[in-house]
């Protein structure tokens, strides 16, 4: 199963037909189909909008409306790029608590910039850069291993050009 970052509902399709759609790609029986729909729509609190086209919800629901769909045929490996962007936190909520359930179920891999996502839900962490695997293992064992991702924030009241400039200069500093 598959939710990519941007939205890939059919606009003029109601949120269900969507899903709907996607079980019979997989030749969901109806029985699985409703059961599936039903359990995973009320989990992430969309059930009320399955009825409403879906390019008239926000992209919160039809993010997890995409959730829905990429699990509505039981896939054991489930593929998310930025599962929650986007959405508000009890959407989000919504979501890491389904993601959390199912996750001894399923093989889960995703895509995520919030670190505090990636500390909260899952064993296993790879840190790519230029398309390499530069780092892998468990949140402890990364941040024990280097202090490249380390970041912090520091405000100054009065910043002089000098310092600004020699701070410009070190290719760590943002």
């Amino acid at each position: 199963g598959c939710v990519p970052h941007e939205t890939d509902l059919d606009p003029w399709w109601t949120i269900e037909q969507n899903i709907k759609f996607s079980s019979l790609l997989y030749n969901v029986n109806s029985k699985d189909y409703n059961k599936r729909l039903k359990s995973f729509s009320n989990t992430l609190a969309i059930d009320e909008f399955l009825g409403q086209l879906s390019s008239s919800v926000s992209y919160g629901i039809q993010k997890r409306a995409m959730l829905v769909r990429a699990l509505i045929h039981n896939p054991e490996i489930l593929i998310l790029d930025e599962p929650t962007g986007f959405m508000d936190a009890p959407s989000s909520r919504l979501t890491w608590d389904l993601l959390k359930k199912i996750k001894g179920e399923k093989s889960i891999i995703y895509v995520s910039n919030s670190l505090q996502e990636v500390e909260q839900a899952h064993d296993r962490i790879l840190v790519f850069r230029d398309g390499r695997i530069i780092m892998d293992g468990n949140l402890d064992k990364l941040l024990e291993s280097t202090l490249d991702y380390h970041q912090f924030q520091i405000e100054f009241d009065n910043l002089s050009d000098d310092l600004y400039k020699t701070l410009s200069n070190i290719t760590t500093v943002v």
